[in-house]
């Protein structure tokens, strides 16, 4: 007969921190912290720098049919940065492609992400393409169009003009008003003429 020895909560608890499993009938040890994701050590000589280096280009550079369809506006977001990057080396980076406007980098949690804007579509296209899946500072970068697109002028609203015309209809003799309005519209409207 095998004789089986009943474990006090004491003693479950002491074997399931140690294995580093947590029942849902027992409580966790207090003692125990969530891990939290650090990034990537990086050397000091790699972090203080003018400029940054990247560690590997990307793995399989788009192609500029891809870019063409994807970055249709000369601003860009770079999300995956290392927590601790500076704007000043980042943007030294950026301007080997064009004409930088405006970088900045901001934190979201445990992560790093820029926003870059350039002078033309065709510089954020050249930064696209040599920084999506790119690394940089142990870290891969996914380079994005931003959503803060320029609105085509097509799409802005117009603002209202008028003019005002005064012709004779050739069906009759008397006189009316067109009022043409620059969204295209037109009234008609029968001008008075005088009583003899």
């Amino acid at each position: 007969a095998v004789v089986q020895h009943k474990r006090s909560p004491e003693e479950s608890d002491k074997d399931e921190t140690k294995n580093g499993s947590c029942s849902s009938s027992t409580a966790c040890s207090p003692n125990k912290k969530a891990k939290i994701a650090m990034p990537p050590a990086v050397p000091p000589n790699l972090m203080n720098v003018e400029k940054y280096a990247l560690d590997e280009p990307p793995s399989s550079p788009s192609t500029d049919e891809d870019n063409d369809a994807i970055v249709t506006s000369p601003c860009l977001i770079l999300f995956g940065l290392h927590p601790l990057v500076k704007e000043s080396p980042l943007k030294k980076l950026c301007q080997d492609f064009g004409d930088v406007q405006q970088l900045t980098v901001r934190s979201a949690f445990a992560s790093r992400y820029g926003h870059v804007e350039f002078q033309t579509v065709e510089e954020a296209r050249a930064c696209r393409k040599a920084l999506h899946g790119a690394k940089l500072l142990h870290k891969t970068i996914m380079v994005q169009p931003s959503k803060q697109q320029q609105q085509p002028e097509e799409t802005e609203p117009q603002k209202e003009s008028s003019s005002t015309t005064t012709a004779t209809d050739a069906r009759t003799t008397e006189p009316k008003t067109t009022t043409t309005t620059t969204t295209g519209e037109s009234k008609e409207e029968a001008a008075s003429s005088p009583q003899n």
